[in-house]
């Protein structure tokens, strides 16, 4: 009937689709309408609109070059470009040449060859920098910057190590400053991945796939922050995954994209920043995806000796006399004092990487790296990821006292990063790339089954970094009741992705691309601090058995600007369920049981380190 098309018409016009048609009146429409056969291909199209979503609370996207906005999920929300429009608005455009992202203008494009630039929908991205005002609201903290060799004064000079301390660490550290190439030595599956997103792009409209690649780069960003401004922020544990490039010659950071400069870059700004904070002890750990076993072609697959050589002599020049040797210094009985201004340095494949260098530690025997859950894998045992992640963490940091106690030697690593699974990525992939509404809602429909999450729906975590944040929402709970209960412990080092100012972790939906513009809102994101409780933790361990009166006041005196920072950044939980943030979850679920964790572990053994599971 012609009064329901009008409504069907009106519906699809208006800034929210609401689900206002019966199964059997859609047919009839779709009889009679081709248009709406072609948009939805089945009454199912139209039966799967339930929920009604305002736009303004979809934030669906960020103000950066290489994150277009317009990314929108499926009908619920009228999007902010029309197809036509999609196809032929002025773009940004990133010049390779210039590595910068620049406004789309006659004068700044002729600064780039045609066949160059890549065009993007949305403004340039601002170009992170470690240049601060005196005014700054970023400048560094005094205290973050230089908190091991303040702990240094109160701990024994004689007992304390490096083993005895809690390190805060950032996950894929260099993923902050990707290019938009591959990196040659980039897991199989995520290469097919790239490939099938770039040949549906290239199918869809020719150009695409560029924009097909800038959705990987933001599907492999875990970091905002440049090396120098995390370890400014309390960052002492560094994750260096590197690949050699032989197109270019030289070992990049990788992250599925290659970083924009050698890795040598990067190293000089951490010797550089080392040389201005000659107390502190930076430990990096060496691998090329996480994977602590691997040697060989397994780690670093095609690189030969020589390049592997190559490598391990820059590094040792890059940092000539601050690496510490572990012929003269052990790391479990070396007093911190003795390393103060060192780096430490875990080398994965380290026979072959390093030619059993006494600058390094081989990291298959000396460090565990343990890995949680997800938080958008299928569900598990009745309950779902987050949950699974939940019990995993607790039991976890209620043993850890006892696994450093049966490990003395052992540098026990946890990772609390997230991330995006094949099925994920290419629901993100069709809402973000597909122009037909149709397949948009596909997308989002992948999407809503992912996260078993009381109230979710509606809303597609895009990026690694949107999956970060909301990971991150979830991990403070389990971090702040470690910090809470003295019977538990942390692990030498925890390291995470979303790091943020302050010594802090993001754990709201808002995302960080160009934030100094005007619409930037700080008081609209929270942030738990995770570096400030664990220097408190540090700091406890510490000064448990002073006796001294000048050192007991020390510790009172830095404990108090320990606890400044952690009640400046609780733990904040809230009601915001299509983004997938509940107040009184998972803690409050039935399965909360840790006589559930068992089975649990044994369900999720691909997810975690297998010596976790056999020895829990």
């Amino acid at each position: 009937p012609q009064q329901k098309i009008d409504e069907c018409v009106s519906a699809l016009n208006s800034d929210i689709f609401t689900r206002s048609l019966t199964n059997i009146e859609a047919t009839m429409i779709l009889k009679t309408w081709p248009l709406f056969f072609i948009l939805f291909s089945s009454a199912n199209g139209l039966e799967k609109c339930t929920d009604v979503i305002p736009c303004e609370q979809r934030r669906p996207g960020c103000s950066s070059c290489t994150a277009p906005s317009s990314f929108s999920s499926g009908m619920s929300c009228k999007r902010p470009h029309g197809f036509f429009k999609f196809l032929t608005d002025p773009w940004c455009f990133y010049c390779p040449a210039t590595n910068k992202c620049m406004e789309h203008t006659h004068s700044s494009k002729s600064k780039c060859a045609d066949d160059e630039f890549i065009k993007f929908e949305d403004q340039c991205m601002e170009v992170v920098s470690d240049e601060y005002d005196d005014n700054d609201e970023y400048a560094p903290n005094e205290f973050l910057a230089n908190w091991m060799g303040k702990l240094m004064e109160v701990g024994n000079p004689e007992t304390t190590t490096l083993l005895d301390l809690s390190l805060f660490g950032s996950h894929d550290s260099f993923s902050y400053d990707l290019s938009l190439q591959m990196g040659e030595m980039c897991d199989s599956e995520v290469e097919a991945l790239v490939d099938e997103a770039a040949k549906v792009a290239r199918r869809i409209i020719p150009g695409l796939e560029e924009r097909a690649l800038a959705f990987v780069r933001r599907t492999a960003v875990t970091q905002t922050l440049t090396i120098r401004q995390q370890l400014d922020n309390g960052v002492r544990f560094v994750d260096l995954r590197i690949g050699y490039e032989s197109e270019m010659g030289d070992w990049y950071s990788l992250h599925f994209l290659r970083t924009n400069h050698p890795v040598q870059k990067y190293l000089e700004e951490i010797r550089d920043w080392m040389f201005d904070h000659p107390t502190e002890i930076l430990v990096i750990w060496i691998s090329r995806h996480g994977v602590n076993n691997a040697a060989g072609d397994d780690q670093f697959p095609g690189a030969t000796l020589a390049e592997k050589s190559q490598f391990w002599s820059q590094y040792t020049a890059t940092f000539h006399g601050m690496l510490v040797d572990f012929t003269e210094f052990p790391i479990h009985s070396t007093p911190l004092a003795d390393i103060a201004g060192k780096v430490v340095t875990y080398a994965t494949d380290y026979v072959e990487l390093t030619d059993n260098s006494p600058f390094a530690l081989n990291s298959a025997e000396s460090l565990f790296n343990s890995v949680t859950h997800g938080i958008s894998e299928h569900q598990t045992y009745e309950t779902c990821a987050v949950t699974d992640a939940y019990l995993i963490e607790r039991k976890y940091f209620s043993t850890m006292k006892d696994r450093k106690k049966n490990n003395p030697k052992q540098f026990q690593l946890l990772s609390m990063a997230s991330s995006m699974d094949s099925t994920l990525i290419t629901a993100a992939s069709s809402i973000a790339l597909n122009p037909i509404p149709r397949m948009k809602d596909k997308g989002q429909r992948t999407c809503d089954t992912r996260f078993v999450i009381p109230g979710f729906g509606g809303w597609c975590p895009m990026t690694l970094f949107d999956n970060a944040l909301l990971a991150n929402y979830y991990k403070q709970i389990t971090v702040e009741q470690t910090r809470l209960n003295d019977t538990w412990d942390f692990p030498h080092a925890i390291y995470i992705d979303a790091i943020d100012f302050d010594g802090t972790v993001r754990t709201s939906a808002e995302l960080p691309w160009g934030e100094r513009g005007q619409h930037y809102n700080p008081e609209a994101i929270k942030r738990y601090g995770l570096a400030w409780v664990l220097i408190g933790h540090n700091l406890r361990v510490l000064c448990e058995d002073v006796t001294e009166k000048g050192k007991k006041s020390l510790c009172k005196e830095l404990m108090h600007e320990a606890e400044l920072g952690f009640i400046k950044y609780p733990e904040q939980r809230w009601e915001d369920p299509l983004m997938g943030r509940v107040s009184h979850w998972p803690d409050s679920h039935p399965a909360g049981d840790m006589a559930d964790l068992e089975e649990i572990m044994s369900v999720s053994f691909s997810v975690i380190d297998s010596d976790m599971v056999e020895n829990y």
